[in-house]
């Protein structure tokens, strides 16, 4: 059984999305209309952090075997920071990065003061090193048990 599925249904060209409890339930109760395609859309929480994890773990993996041994062996943290501007492209995606961790600094600020998501100051840490990617992929597991899921039945 789906729980919290959505699902869209394109009747006489329009498409309408429904939430329900069990997407058997709405097929069972369509079953009978004409012209109605049924699809379904549904990721489930085990599911999104597992690929959340993956994501999180497979970049630190490249930080770790492309960024680590050349700063290890040049001890230049500022350098190796300032590598990331050595041309315009790589200057664009290091601005990219940065404007990213303040977009996640102030979503992490928003929540911790709106909805009480506790905890988000590490992942702050973890988007300097190794990287947004990871910051990123780590509040949104943290935050998924401290935020309250409705579902529309």
């Amino acid at each position: 059984m789906v729980i919290g599925g959505t699902v869209e249904l394109v009747a006489d060209g329009r498409l309408m999305g429904i939430k329900c409890d069990t997407v058997e339930k709405i097929k069972r109760k369509l079953s009978n209309q004409r012209n109605i395609k049924i699809s379904e859309h549904v990721m489930n929480d085990r599911l999104f952090k597992i690929l959340l994890t993956a994501l999180a773990l497979g970049f630190s993996t490249v930080f770790c075997m492309v960024v680590v041994p050349p700063l290890w062996a040049s001890g230049d943290i500022v350098g190796a920071f300032l590598a990331g501007f050595v041309n315009p492209y790589a200057s664009g995606y290091s601005a990219d990065v940065l404007f990213c961790w303040g977009v996640l600094a102030l979503w992490i600020t928003y929540e911790a003061k709106v909805l009480s998501v506790k905890g988000g100051w590490m992942c702050l840490l973890l988007g300097v090193v190794p990287g947004v990617a990871v910051g990123f992929a780590v509040y949104l597991i943290l935050r998924m048990p401290q935020i309250k899921h409705t579902r529309t039945e």
